[in-house]
């Protein structure tokens, strides 16, 4: 049996320290709740020093086959490295989108630390005032920059981070490193509400004014319209490789394996109005990427502009143009089974909000309607 110690460089300037135990061929490590800080003082180089004895003592302990566990409570964990190996333990059941939102929380969380000089915070010393201090935080102050730009954070996207917030520090009360989420002492008005869900769409007769008019940026208005066609999401547009669009004896149609948001396949066959917005090939390999897309927020700016232009008063977004689809094959009489194939969800009821909000659009068209014919008084 051989049990070295060595360390392993945290976001905060921290190292932990661990165990790498090797036994009857198979390696495993121990972490120990044990950290160096930098030795800025005296006081920072005793307690490295303690730490260090703390866990020479605990190496000779498991190679004389005792399992004694260093006292977490006195040590406690580091919010920075309970947190990463929360996603760590995660990473395998996460959806590819869902995995790399909880990396953005975790990094977003220690940028919060370091702005509030607390680095070295102990999971345990989570509590209201920095729960209340880190949302504050997110809402005025934190920004994600794109390109040369800074943006603030979109409620709804404030709404999730909270949400996955909870959902961390929910499993750190099972796991023994938290008394209570500090969430359940906050006030309504201190919590962040989940915006009412406004679903945009286009109708036929605005696709195609979209379509007539000319564009800010033409890739952005290329991927768009495509997407109207397609119902695919940005993501996996912007991932989208020639390897991905196959010929069959019906006609060309896109196979994901593995869509960005869930991780599942998805087939969508290409129509003439999709092929219509199809760049062409031109030698490229069957790796090369379909869409030369500029980054998120600019598409975004682009198709609100592109709208604009287009005389849509309309509060759309690129996502509109999934939206789109669904409500042009259901307006088209396609049943709900398929345009939820379509989409890719992996239930009905997830599409059935597409069929509702086209319904409610209807039901809208009708009621103008009826005042055509009112008396004047």
């Amino acid at each position: 049996m051989s049990v070295t110690i060595r360390t392993r460089e945290l976001a905060n300037g921290c190292r932990s320290i661990y165990l790498d135990i090797y036994e009857s061929g198979k390696r495993r490590t121990e972490y120990l709740n044990l950290y160096l800080k930098p030795e800025v003082d005296d006081k920072a180089k005793s307690e490295n020093d303690n730490a260090m004895k703390l866990a020479v003592a605990t190496r000779a302990e498991r190679i004389l086959g005792k399992e004694k566990e260093v006292d977490s409570d006195i040590h406690g964990t580091l919010l920075s490295e309970w947190m990463e190996r929360y996603v760590s333990n995660l990473a395998s059941r996460l959806k590819p989108d869902s995995l790399r939102h909880h990396q953005i929380l975790v990094r977003t969380v220690n940028d919060y630390l370091a702005h509030i000089h607390k680095r070295s915070m102990k999971t345990n010393q989570f509590d209201k005032k920095i729960y209340t201090g880190f949302l504050v935080y997110l809402k005025d102050t934190y920004r994600v920059q794109r390109g040369d730009n800074h943006y603030e954070l979109h409620p709804t996207t404030l709404f999730n981070k909270q949400r996955m917030l909870n959902q961390m520090l929910n499993a750190a009360v099972k796991d023994g490193q938290l008394a209570e989420n500090p969430f359940k002492q906050l006030e309504n008005n201190e919590k962040f509400k989940k915006p009412a869900r406004n679903i945009v769409f286009l109708t036929k007769e605005e696709v195609m004014r979209m379509a007539a008019t000319p564009a800010q940026s033409w890739r952005t208005k290329v991927g768009f319209m495509f997407c109207c066609f397609t119902g695919l999401r940005l993501s996996d547009l912007s991932a989208l490789r020639w390897k991905d669009i196959r010929h069959t004896d019906s006609g060309m149609e896109i196979h994901l394996t593995s869509m960005q948001k869930t991780g599942k396949p998805l087939t969508v066959p290409l129509n003439r109005n999709a092929l219509k917005w199809l760049p062409e090939r031109q030698g490229k390999q069957a790796d090369d990427k379909v869409f030369d897309l500029p980054e998120r927020t600019t598409c975004r700016v682009c198709v609100k502009a592109l709208a604009k232009r287009a005389g849509i008063t309309k509060d759309i977004c690129f996502h509109t143009s999934r939206a789109t689809f669904a409500t042009l094959l259901l307006a088209a009489g396609t049943d709900l089974y398929t345009v939820s194939k379509l989409l890719g969800h992996t239930s009905v009821k997830t599409t059935q909000k597409y069929a509702e909000v086209l319904l409610s659009s209807k039901s809208d068209a009708v009621n103008k309607m009826s005042g055509l014919f009112q008396k004047d008084k």
